[in-house]
């Protein structure tokens, strides 16, 4: 037992190391495998995400990718991307600042003459192609491009437990060429991997921007429900994420990783929409004028101005 002389830095050190050692036994017995001992290993011993990107702050694209099937075969090559968000990560402020993407956003994509839907990149381009859409659209430098499937985002919400969420309505929607079946109920509760995956995806009866923002809620609510689970969670969910996250490396990760258990999301996190503005009768690109304030307001570094989208696009899926 600890007394009053023992001084509070080395009791918080101890109690690290003991939860550390416990979480990376753990991992060990339960007979997991190298990638998950190297993973738990770069947690815990393991520098900080500034000796990791080499600077103090970096700007992330995330993308969530859905899945084409042929037959019950299932690749994710040439997909679009479902789920789009820009972080700023700020080691030094100990803050993130989140802009999600409308997948309905019509932009200017590299290469071709047409508006598109912001979705359509990753589908002709891989990563590359909308870490660059972005990047022109915003006027901003990307460090790093992040792609998960949502068959790997549905297991890791399984891994912490579930997340409690509050359901506004009802939602129920089948499509059974892209093997999507969402049936929620409206209240409070823990969702799992699959209604998870359903919640996040769901716009039958909504549009694009009610979505958005329950993809950010949610986004909150997960870290939340990851940081409850603690240090004990980190081998269940490391295997996971290296399995189903292309784009960044193991010591990156752990890192991320360890800097976001720490955060504080009610007040560290802050997320927003990225602004847009109508360009024909119901089609939408964004609003350069609007976003050019805003990330003038949060101090996110610009290599230069949003551009301008012209009206009336040729309209595609």
């Amino acid at each position: 037992m600890a007394t009053s002389s023992t001084p509070r830095f080395l009791l918080k050190w101890l109690t690290w190391a003991v939860i550390c050692g416990f979480a990376l036994g753990a991992g060990i017995l339960a007979g997991r495998d190298e990638l998950i001992r190297t993973f738990v290993a770069d947690y815990i011993t393991g520098g900080t995400p500034e000796r990791a990107y080499g600077k103090g702050a970096v700007t992330i694209l995330a993308l969530g990718v859905d899945a084409t099937y042929h037959g019950k075969k299932r690749s994710y090559e040439h997909t679009r991307s479902d789920a789009m968000m820009v972080a700023r990560l700020d080691f030094d402020r100990n803050r993130a600042f989140i802009i999600s993407i409308p997948r309905d956003t019509y932009v200017a994509i590299p290469g071709y003459r047409s508006l598109q839907k912001i979705n359509a990149a990753h589908a002709l381009g891989g990563a590359e192609l909308a870490q660059r859409t972005v990047e022109n659209m915003l006027g901003i430098e990307i460090d790093q491009t992040i792609v998960m499937n949502f068959d790997g985002f549905s297991r890791l919400v399984d891994e912490v437990g579930g997340v409690p969420v509050d359901v506004d309505k009802n939602m129920n929607y089948d499509d059974n060429a892209g093997n999507l079946h969402i049936h929620i109920r409206a209240g409070h509760q823990v969702l799992d991997g699959k209604d998870a995956m359903g919640y996040v995806r769901f716009r039958h009866t909504d549009d694009d921007f009610r979505r958005s923002k329950r993809q950010r809620m949610f986004l909150v609510a997960f870290l939340q429900q990851a940081q409850k689970q603690g240090l004990t969670a980190v081998p269940r969910l490391s295997k996971e994420i290296q399995e189903n996250l292309d784009g960044v490396s193991g010591q990156q990760l752990a890192a991320l990783m360890r800097w976001g258990m720490k955060l504080q999301p009610d007040t560290d996190v802050k997320s927003v929409l990225l602004p847009t503005r109508y360009i024909g009768s119901a089609d939408f690109g964004p609003d350069a004028d609007q976003i050019n304030r805003l990330l003038s307001l949060i101090e996110w570094p610009r290599t230069s101005s949003s551009a301008s989208i012209k009206p009336k696009p040729n309209r595609t899926s």
